[in-house]
């Protein structure tokens, strides 16, 4: 997490200045912020659109291999840098969440990721998000943006490729690690799916096997 020192002067540039950090500086802060994350194992409850969806879904965040999701109907999937890489259907299902974010910490593995969500790393831009100050990477209104809490570096908010948005809310503590309660799933026509987090744990068992076993497609 990023030092006292360096919120507070960046929170006074902020206020006093206007002055909104380059995407690059974001990102560096944001490696930094995270250079000891450890993978997780994330449990929750899955709610929405389709009745026939599962109930209950497992997300293991690997922040060097990607996001391995796994559901009560024997469903596998395997993402990378947002991009559907193994599953047992072709196309992930609309209510998994391109959450690899939320785990990478390295500089070159967000610029990647932001580049894919095609997010302009060229503009930045201040704006409130509930009682926070955000900074927007790829700037308000204009294709990718990933809202970022300016005193904790958390992702509150998401603006996908192909009108998909996840909103990332309730932040708390699990076992020392700060992660939402909820996420959610919208296109443009309104909210898709919610996945409730009912439990969250290191998972430093898991290995680069475990996110390169193939799945074969339906």
């Amino acid at each position: 997490m990023s030092s006292p020192l360096i919120s507070a002067t960046l929170a006074l540039l902020v206020g006093v200045l206007g002055y909104v950090l380059p995407v690059e500086r974001v990102v560096a802060e944001l490696a930094r912020a995270r250079e000891d994350a450890p993978p997780l194992r994330i449990e929750a409850r899955l709610s929405g659109i389709v009745p026939a969806w599962p109930e209950r879904v497992v997300l293991e965040l690997h922040p060097d291999f990607g996001l391995r999701v796994s559901d009560d109907q024997g469903g596998q999937w395997l993402l990378r840098q947002g991009q559907l890489v193994m599953g047992n259907t072709r196309r992930a299902p609309l209510w998994i969440p391109n959450i690899e974010i939320l785990a990478l910490r390295h500089e070159q593995d967000l610029l990647t990721w932001l580049a894919r969500a095609r997010v302009n790393l060229g503009r930045n831009e201040l704006a409130r998000c509930g009682e926070s100050d955000c900074y927007v990477l790829g700037g308000i209104g204009r294709g990718g943006q990933v809202w970022l809490e300016t005193e904790r570096f958390e992702v509150l908010r998401l603006v996908l490729p192909g009108g998909r948005e996840l909103l990332l809310e309730g932040y708390a503590s699990w076992t020392g690690i700060r992660f939402p309660r909820t996420i959610k799933v919208l296109d443009s026509h309104g909210e898709l799916a919610t996945l409730t987090i009912e439990s969250l744990s290191r998972a430093r068992d898991l290995s680069e096997e475990d996110f390169l076993a193939p799945v074969a497609p339906g």
